[in-house]
């Protein structure tokens, strides 16, 4: 006997011309086998492309092999696709502009959002970090043991569930719509599902928008460009160009993390988020031209004094202590300006620096003691 859901109010709800147009429902069980009675649920209503892998399926894959974090999937099914009926009569018409989509129903466990946990306390900001990045965690072990990547690491993408009152809290990565299986290489297996973006804009990584910007702003630049200049001039700068890196990367979703921990710095306590830096910071990571998007994504790497620098970002005042845990981070991952793009970055990017880096910068690690003569304990 399949369990019956009752549904209240939305919990979340995206409005889009193009997309997923992704719902979430709170609901309850109202009857077994599936849940205890009452057990505070969500279900989740989109609009999947009939190509990409299927959430479920990527969630079995990682949970097989053990990793850690993920959501509790407690039922799902395809409810109809979207092209019988009146859609249809434009997807048949302009197959080029109109993707087959399934609407297909997840329904998980209930957890918080990470606001209801960093607009009270800093302090689990560094156990959040080590619990998305160590073994049997799931951004790393998603790629190295599941070989998927999840592509769309961002806020809303983080949930947390308390333990017990002296536990610290665990961490969810939650939405796998855009997660793609690699190659033990980190090639992607098939080819892109979608004809849009991949990721949340203010948490992409900078190749990623480097990538967009190569893709849907260059060519406009260059058709705008009056500038008669030498034939042999063009060749030799076309030459130097850095090409987009051709596929998602792991270390795209480990920098991700890093704009995800910042956000939490700067807009999770309340009165913080109504402050003009505030407004502007967000401004600076959503809104503009790629390349604007890019350059202020930059300035954080490139600069150590200055607006775009991690000096004047505006962290809250819960969050201040983290702005040295912060710079350990970007200074462990940032290469010489020649390698800024390109294969040679992904060395930078090695989880076991990073890892030692945040730790030693910590500001809840515990204090050495100094001891007679000048030694800590």
């Amino acid at each position: 006997m399949r369990p019956r859901y009752a549904s209240n109010w939305a919990a979340f709800l995206q409005y889009a011309l193009v997309g997923r147009h992704t719902m979430v429902y709170n609901a309850t069980v109202e009857s077994p086998p599936m849940k205890a009675h009452n057990t505070p649920l969500v279900i989740k209503i989109s609009q999947q492309v009939h190509t990409r892998p299927k959430e479920q399926n990527l969630l079995r894959i990682a949970q097989k092999v053990g990793v850690k974090g993920l959501p509790e999937l407690c039922y799902f099914g395809d409810l109809w696709s979207l092209d019988d009926g009146f859609r249809r009569l434009f997807f048949e018409e302009e197959q080029m502009n109109y993707e087959k989509r399934i609407l297909r129903a997840l329904i998980y466990t209930k957890y918080k959002h990470l606001g209801t946990l960093f607009s009270k306390s800093s302090e689990y900001l560094g156990e959040m970090i080590y619990q998305m990045l160590e073994c049997k965690q799931p951004i790393s072990d998603l790629r190295f043991k599941a070989q998927i990547l999840h592509r769309d690491i961002s806020y809303n993408n983080f949930m947390v569930q308390r333990r017990g009152a002296d536990e610290a809290p665990l961490f969810i990565l939650n939405d796998f719509d855009l997660a793609t299986r690699v190659t033990p290489n980190g090639e992607p297996v098939a080819g892109p599902s979608s004809k849009h973006r991949t990721g949340t804009l203010p948490f992409m990584a900078r190749d990623v928008l480097y990538g967009l910007w190569w893709a849907f702003e260059k060519i406009e630049e260059e058709e705008e460009d009056d500038d008669d200049d030498d034939d042999d001039e063009e060749e030799e700068e076309e030459k130097q160009e850095v090409l987009p890196v051709p596929y998602h990367l792991v270390r795209f979703d480990y920098e991700s993390l890093l704009y995800v921990a910042l956000w939490c710095g700067f807009k999770c306590e309340e009165q913080s988020a109504r402050h003009a830096g505030v407004r502007q910071q967000v401004v600076a990571w959503e809104c503009g031209s790629y390349d604007e998007l890019l350059h202020n994504k930059r300035g954080l790497f490139l600069y150590t004094s200055g607006s775009k620098s991690l000096s004047c970002f505006p962290l809250s005042r819960r969050f201040r202590r983290w702005r040295s845990f912060f710079q350990a981070w970007i200074d462990t991952v940032q290469p010489p300006a020649s390698d800024d793009l390109g294969e040679s970055v992904n060395q930078y990017w090695d989880l076991e620096k990073i890892l030692s880096a945040l730790r030693e910068a910590d500001p809840n690690k515990p204090k050495s003691k100094e001891r007679p003569g000048g030694k800590s304990s």
